[in-house]
């Protein structure tokens, strides 16, 4: 389904001009670019602050940009994928696939994008992944080009993907060449040409490389950040300094504008991926085919193991607390906390490990939460989650409970799922019990 209300969002979101554009000569270069999504297809949405990004927003969002910039550039600067697992692995594919289907141009190939292998990348990815200054030992590859040229407005724009080594995994180090940055830009830039180079790195690497006389703009998607922040961007002397928003939250627009053969003036827009815009319908395949087989996975995984046995199981559930700590549970009550599970059936991610992990008690340890059916007692988040395995003090009626910290918090109020979280706010939410006053932990 097309957005149509793109326009608003870009107004409210939009950066500055640096510099002063002066006279131009022929059209300004549209460069388009995302990057450091690490395996995000849809945003969190625990909280309306982490409610941003995903690539079926972006398949909306970028519908109009296109049509405002017809000939404009469609880049990913790289740290496209996560760690490595089966689930993961699906995510990646299914990241790659939907890249395909909104039409990028060219994808940077990142230190941390080797994590599924030369194979995964070819088959996957070849024709649309790239890396400039990094070979296999195991032979040549169509994965690695010295860069893509590609004609926009009065520039020919020549995009190079860089890996700087140090970032690299010691394994796949014993599998590659890396020609150091410095050494590859000085064989391979020219003067008439515009060059964008694309990394994920720190930004002090990122810093040296914009530093090379014959670069003028650097795309770096950087692996950290804020999703209440817009990343930074610089423009001076010439020359270019942005990143990509984290977890691929907004899409980035840059204009440049040239005098003669000089790169005279950048303006910059970052389009915030917010839920007013809708799921687009290109990538949607994509993501329904990763949905159903992330569902496949876990019901495998659950017919493998053995039934759950609550007997033998160290929790009790937050019904058992109840008996007696009545004023400490209906406290519990009337926090979200109880409702995690039906708020995760409602956005269809009770299949998905990832989500089931920070929205049920004990999932993936020792008789804790299985599934649904198995263990319902479990499914939210019950008193257990903060203070561990009760049974035995429910048995002895008393001793064994772990005294919470701000560490049992941060495992999921994260920056990424609650960028917004202020421990002390959230702790008066929640607390109970005679000697409450402070968080846990006493910060």
């Amino acid at each position: 389904m097309r957005n149509s209300i793109w326009l608003p969002a870009l107004v409210v979101v939009a950066a500055g001009i640096a510099g002063l554009v002066g006279e131009q000569t022929g059209e300004p270069v549209t460069v388009l670019y995302t990057g450091a999504a690490f395996g995000k297809l849809t945003p969190c949405g625990c909280t309306p602050e982490s409610d941003m990004g995903g690539i079926l927003r972006r398949d909306s969002a970028l519908l109009p940009l296109r049509e405002r910039y017809p000939r404009s550039l469609l880049v990913e600067a790289g740290g496209s994928f996560d760690e490595p697992s089966p689930q993961n692995r699906l995510g990646a594919l299914a990241y790659v696939r939907s890249l395909r289907a909104l039409g990028y141009d060219a994808a940077a190939i990142g230190a941390a994008d080797l994590v599924y292998g030369r194979e995964f990348l070819s088959e996957n990815g070849g024709g649309l992944f790239f890396v400039s200054n990094l070979k296999w030992k195991a032979g040549d590859s169509p994965l690695t080009a010295s860069s893509r040229l590609v004609e926009r407005g009065p520039a020919t724009v020549e995009l190079i993907a860089i890996i700087d080594p140090d970032d690299l995994a010691p394994g796949d180090r014993l599998n590659v060449v890396v020609v150091p940055p410095a050494r590859f830009l000085d064989e391979q830039c020219a003067a008439d040409r515009l060059t964008v180079v694309l990394c994920s790195t720190s930004r002090e690497k990122a810093r040296r490389l914009l530093d090379h006389p014959r670069v003028e703009v650097v795309i770096n998607a950087y692996p950290k950040g804020d999703l209440l922040t817009e990343p930074p961007f610089s423009f001076a002397d010439g020359k270019v300094s942005t990143e990509t928003a984290i977890y691929g939250s907004r899409i980035g627009v840059l204009r440049l504008f040239w005098t003669g053969a000089t790169l005279a003036a950048a303006e910059n827009q970052f389009v915030a991926l917010e839920k007013q815009y809708a799921d687009g319908e290109r990538a949607l395949p994509s993501f329904r085919e990763y949905e159903e087989a992330v569902k496949k996975l876990f019901l495998a995984r659950l017919a493998g193991q053995s039934p759950f046995d609550r007997a033998a199981s160290p929790y009790a559930g937050a019904e058992s607390c109840a008996r007696c700590h009545q004023t400490a549970y209906q406290k519990w009550k009337k926090t979200k906390h109880p409702l995690a599970w039906e708020t995760l059936k409602k956005i269809k991610k009770n299949f998905d490990p990832e989500c089931i992990m920070c929205h049920t008690v004990g999932f993936e340890r020792p008789g804790g939460f299985v599934s649904e059916d198995a263990s319902p007692h479990l499914a939210a988040v019950g008193c257990e989650a903060c203070h561990g395995p009760a049974k035995r003090h429910v048995e002895a009626r008393r001793g064994f409970l772990r005294k919470p910290t701000l560490e049992v918090c941060h495992r999921c109020h994260t920056p990424e799922r609650a960028p917004g979280f202020k421990p002390r706010e959230g702790w008066k939410k929640i607390r109970h019990g005679r000697r409450a006053g402070t968080p846990p932990g006493g910060q």
